[in-house]
C-alpha cells in the first residue's frame, strides 16, 4: 500500500471527532477547570517546598 497516494492519507486520517468524545461545552470546561486548579496547586506545592 503505497502511503503517499491521496487513497492512503484519505483513509489513514483520523476524523477530529474520534479525538473527544461527543460531551457538551459546559462539561470540557469543567474537566479542564479541575484539571488546571490541580495542577496549580501542584505547582504551588513545589515552589514553597
Amino acid at each position: 500500500m503505497d502511503l503517499y497516494t491521496q487513497e492512503a492519507r484519505d483513509a489513514i486520517a483520523v476524523p477530529e471527532t474520534w479525538y473527544l468524545p461527543p460531551m457538551p461545552l459546559a462539561a470540557w470546561g469543567c474537566l479542564a477547570g479541575m484539571v488546571a486548579i490541580v495542577a496549580l496547586y501542584y505547582w504551588v506545592e513545589r515552589r514553597s517546598a
